[in-house]
């Protein structure tokens, strides 16, 4: 009876509280919550640990789980989440208290009285007693956790990729656990969270004896361990950012004997190397050695995140040489664009000028086609072969990439003739596919020689770069304060992009007048406007065609993966869209 109370009263509350669109609604009432979890756990002992955990998978499953109980979809964030935390609970298990990262929010502190001071790694709790963040972190110490109490997932992810933690358990509010999970089901990091009752930026509340019940989670060694591409994730970090001098040598610096860096001659070489290691998701060389792996059998993605793994050097080659491309093309559509900010930081541009940024760019292709020429021939290859084919690869796509990007430079030289949405999405299909297929064929070809069904790989390829450049012009409407990016920057660089695109199919001419801005421009009227142009946006559902076009490709790109004709490299490519690709705005 008491369930269906609760029941009854979820109902009310939803009602009452939220409009039907939201799916971030955390249960009021404590009965409810405990009901969704039981339900969760039992759910998540069925599913199968063997495939990868996507967001889609998780959220048809708790579409399934409220719809039995009756209960709205406006809780489908908050059940995803203890959902997520249950199929996880056994690899959490398998990890050793010292290699779990406790994840605690700043807001839980008591704003009035928290004397603590803010650094890069987050709050330092002086443990006064005002809060309950000194006592959950020390109770977490005492087993051998590392804790943060830090907002977003930069510095998290930073340490999970570096090798410093196995598992991450947090706290936190629906959003960020959203802006999350991206990374998180990228990698298949063995992850539990508790959810905040609220979302605001002070005093928030929880269930703080679930806290406690997951961080005292057991070790158990040997539990069931799933499929997890996270230790693939850390090799592509460790090739670039650890290895990539060892890999490729710098050859000026070693040629003028020790002056180094302040020596001229090495400035472009020295410019060059350090921008590679400076930032990224490093999604591309990763690609390449989850298709390489996923040929041969996937064995690498059945290790634990903690096992060290190694590949071939001609494959850590490949994969370097695909990043060094991507930081090239990185550096040259900054100046091309005008962004002023990548990574957190100036851009290469704004830090060195111009013609300094624009040389390193020109330095790193060279690089790149360096690391593929200096490859030694495996076993089993004709001499030059796999080269030759690598070559032959890169240079398509480099000019693929280059057609698609000079296309949207030239309709920036007119911004006052019309643009249409097919043509914008052939576009984003050569500018962005391209670096994706190179990465995929890139995999292949090291694995062997290219498959028949490599035509489907490009297919799929186009797709995703669609829907992955079309979530890219959905972000550049959020403000993203750890990446110093301003809202609407596409706008306000008049560049063209699929609003663009739309914004002449509902305004018609209209369009250039309403989104031209004065010269003289203060920001506060700039971005005055920009607010303007994002109501109208909204009112004249601009947002809403742009998500249904987005969610088109998605499933285009989901479709043409799931038809690859083979088990394997099938399986990581619908992981990777459907991990990398979120479903939409929420």
């Amino acid at each position: 009876m008491a369930d269906r109370d609760d029941v009854a009263n979820a109902r009310i509350e939803s009602a009452t509280h939220q409009n039907s669109s939201t799916i971030k609604l955390v249960p009021v009432d404590r009965g409810v919550r405990e009901l969704i979890r039981r339900e969760a756990i039992k759910d998540a002992g069925t599913f199968d640990h063997s495939v990868p955990l996507t967001r889609s998978r998780l959220e048809r499953a708790a579409e399934a789980l409220l719809h039995r109980l009756g209960l709205p979809r406006a809780y489908l964030g908050w059940t995803m989440v203890v959902l997520g935390s249950a199929f996880w609970q056994p690899q959490v298990m398998n990890v050793p208290y010292e290699r779990r990262l406790l994840l605690l929010p700043h807001c839980m502190r008591n704003a009035s009285l928290c004397a603590a001071s803010y650094s890069r790694g987050g709050l330092a709790c002086l443990g006064c007693g005002g809060c309950s963040l000194g006592w959950l972190g020390e109770m977490a110490r005492a087993k051998g956790y590392r804790v943060l109490i830090a907002e977003g997932s930069p510095v998290v992810m930073r340490l999970i990729l570096s090798g410093e933690a196995d598992a991450l358990l947090g706290v936190a509010c629906l959003n960020s656990l959203e802006r999350s999970l991206e990374r998180i089901l990228m990698a298949g990091i063995p992850c539990m969270a508790v959810p905040l009752l609220v979302d605001r930026c002070q005093d928030t509340a929880t269930d703080e004896d679930w806290i406690v019940e997951m961080i005292e989670t057991p070790y158990v060694p040997q539990t069931l361990v799933g499929r997890s591409y996270l230790a693939l994730m850390r090799l592509a970090v460790r090739i670039v950012r650890d290895n990539a001098e060892d890999i490729l040598p710098r050859q000026v610096a070693a040629a003028i004997q020790g002056n180094g860096a302040e020596d001229p001659l090495a400035i472009t070489e020295d410019i060059g190397y350090s921008y590679l290691k400076e930032g990224g998701k490093y999604y591309r060389p990763f690609i390449t050695l989850g298709v390489y792996d996923a040929v041969g059998g996937g064995k690498l993605a059945k290790l634990l995140g903690d096992t060290p793994i190694e590949v071939p050097d001609y494959v850590r080659r490949v994969a370097l040489a695909v990043e060094v491309f991507h930081k090239a093309s990185l550096i040259h559509d900054d100046i091309e664009d005008g962004d002023r900010y990548r990574y957190g930081r100036t851009t290469l541009h704004e830090r060195w000028g111009i013609p300094i940024a624009l040389n390193v760019g020109d330095y790193l292709i060279g690089l790149g086609y360096s690391a593929i020429a200096s490859i030694d021939t495996p076993a089993g290859e004709t001499p030059g072969g796999l080269v030759a084919d690598l070559v032959r690869v890169f240079s398509q796509a480099h000019v693929e990439l280059c057609s698609g990007q000079g296309a949207e430079l030239w309709l920036a030289r007119n911004p006052s003739e019309p643009v249409r949405v097919p043509q914008i999405l052939r576009i984003y299909a050569m500018k962005t596919g391209p670096a994706f297929e190179v990465s995929i064929l890139a995999g292949l070809r090291l694995a062997g020689p290219l498959p028949e069904w490599v035509w489907q790989v490009r297919k799929f390829a186009h797709a995703f770069g669609i829907a992955f450049q079309i979530e890219n012009d959905l972000s550049d409407w959020e403000v993203q304060e750890d990446n110093k990016r301003l809202l609407a920057t596409d706008l306000l660089s008049r560049r063209p992009t699929l609003f663009w695109a739309l914004g002449w199919h509902f305004w018609g001419a209209q369009f250039a007048d309403m989104i031209a801005f004065p010269p003289d421009a203060s920001q506060d009227a700039m971005l005055e406007r920009i607010y303007g142009v994002r109501a109208e946006f909204e009112r004249r559902g601009v947002f809403a065609a742009a998500e249904k076009i987005f969610r088109k490709e998605r499933e285009r790109a989901v479709a043409l993966a799931s038809a690859i004709p083979h088990d394997e490299v099938r399986q990581f490519l619908v992981y990777l869209t459907e991990a990398v690709l979120r479903t939409g705005r929420v």
